[in-house]
């Protein structure tokens, strides 16, 4: 045979030379497909923070204009009993109404950026005959879905029913329903007030800024949320405002909700992750109807008092207690 028919094989030089080429590609093509993947996550949360906008505007078309709340349609106690008609205001059950009436699926609930392992899709949603409802015949949504994890889902909850899991079904963070900030739960909302958000972290203010805590028991630092767009510092996600539109944002106290009065005459960026007292300070961080600012979070665990005075819990970083992931 001769020379020029022979199969010329590949040098051990030529072949290193074809494997970093290899590696190369490698390292261009995969940070580009990660930013891609990362893309479509953000643009589908924006997508579900917009569909339940809109299914909150859509039940409030048939309901003179607002939006759900449980304490207005179950007044028999058909799906939930609770000793004060408000107690059944949290966000679960508000988000289930929602489903139960078709406007949302559980797929809708939980981010495509979820970082908690305690939130899961409630995949066994009954849209009919409830079972865990007191009377599943007249039930006006599925009290198995959880708003937050750990919500007692082994029996008796504020509402007289247990979860179907002791996981959250739910990501986001809604503005509480009570006090004056009820005003803003309707269709007519303002464009300033925010509706819903990602959850977010804890928050101090340090020479008239929002600092993310460091220390204490639940340092703001160690939040799940921080996690939600890539970054271990600083909080990011969207934010459902009034007229329905969401926003994406890199800090808590954008500009479109503007400033917050104080008694000592100052005024201070509203956080949608604080209750701002009038000094400024988070003395009202379980009384959601004292104030009007925008205040995001997952709630539960609503009572009232003798004095009509709404309690609730916010599904946050200091709503740990249960060691299975917790708030936040």
């Amino acid at each position: 045979m001769s020379r020029s028919n022979r199969t010329r094989a590949f040098s051990l030089v030529e072949l290193l030379v074809v494997i970093a080429v290899i590696a190369l590609l490698i390292g261009i093509l995969l940070p580009a497909l990660g930013k891609a993947r990362d893309t479509a996550r953000k643009a589908k949360d924006a997508s579900q923070h917009k569909a339940s906008l809109q299914a909150m505007s859509t039940f409030g078309s048939t309901s003179d204009g607002t939006f759900p709340l449980p304490s207005l349609v179950d007044l028999s106690d058909s799906t939930v009993t609770a000793s004060n008609l408000q107690e059944k205001d949290n966000t679960g059950n508000v988000f289930s109404m929602l489903i139960y009436e078709d406007y949302l699926s559980p797929n809708d609930t939980v981010s495509p950026v979820e970082t908690n392992d305690q939130v899961e899709v409630y995949e066994d949603y009954q849209r009919s005959n409830p079972e865990l409802a007191q009377n599943p015949e007249f039930a006006s949504w599925d009290p198995g879905f959880a708003g937050v994890s750990d919500e007692d889902g082994q029996g008796a909850t504020a509402t007289g029913r247990g979860r179907a899991s002791e996981k959250s079904n739910n990501s986001y963070a809604l503005l509480p329903p009570f006090g004056a900030r009820k005003l803003a739960w309707r269709t007519d909302a303002e464009s300033s007030i925010g509706l819903m958000s990602n959850r977010g972290t804890m928050y101090a203010l340090q020479s008239g800024n929002w600092e993310i805590t460091t220390s204490g028991i639940a340092p703001g630092t160690k939040s799940n949320t921080l996690r939600f767009y890539g970054s271990s510092k600083t909080w990011a996600g969207h934010i459902g405002y009034g007229d329905l539109s969401v926003e994406y944002s890199t800090v808590p106290d954008p500009d479109r909700t503007g400033l917050v009065d104080t008694t000592n005459n100052d005024k201070i960026r509203d956080n949608i992750f604080f209750n701002e007292s009038d000094t400024g300070s988070s003395s009202n961080r379980t009384q959601p109807e004292r104030g009007f600012n925008t205040f995001l979070r997952p709630w539960y665990n609503i009572t009232v008092d003798g004095n009509g005075n709404v309690n609730a819990t916010p599904w946050d970083m200091l709503d740990r207690g249960s060691g299975r992931g917790g708030g936040d």
